[in-house]
């Protein structure tokens, strides 16, 4: 694994160009975040984005953003207290990202992904990639957020 650091202004960042692949458990999105607190509200740990269900993608030129629609199959870590005694059984949230550029999307469909590949990327930027059976979404961005997040009952799920 190669190793920099990597300096802005006074913060000082460990860059690494090996790849960071969220199917594997080292590796967490929320490294990424601009604001992890949002995610720590639901999550010890952040879940596995090739083990969600991604259900959609938005590509957003005026904002030049792009957001991830997640659903998690499984109540979060974390369960607000307005969830109580509501039978729900899953987790729906979104990632937004911003200045997104070399966007390469080939095919999208509502089917379980191979990967989720999110990694640093030429200093400060994120690289992100999306792949599943016939289908591929890559791109850059400046940061990424975590929003919208809801409990829901799905009622497929037992």
């Amino acid at each position: 694994m190669q190793e920099k650091w990597t300096e802005c202004g006074s913060v000082h960042f460990l860059e690494s160009t090996e790849r960071r692949t969220m199917n594997s458990p080292e590796s967490s999105w929320f490294d990424f975040l601009e604001d992890v607190q949002v995610a720590g509200r639901y999550f010890d740990d952040a879940p596995d984005l090739g083990l969600c269900d991604l259900f959609s993608v938005h590509i957003d030129e005026r904002d030049v953003g792009l957001t991830l629609g997640v659903n998690l199959l499984r109540l979060p870590d974390k369960l607000l207290p307005e969830w109580e005694g509501k039978n729900f059984n899953a987790f729906t949230f979104f990632l937004t990202f911003t200045m997104v550029e070399e966007l390469n999307a080939d095919g999208w469909r509502h089917a379980p992904k191979r990967s989720v590949e999110i990694r640093k990327y030429g200093g400060r930027r994120i690289w992100v990639e999306v792949l599943g059976q016939g289908e591929s979404v890559q791109f850059t961005a400046d940061s990424v957020k975590m929003s919208g997040a809801s409990a829901y009952r799905a009622s497929s799920i037992p």
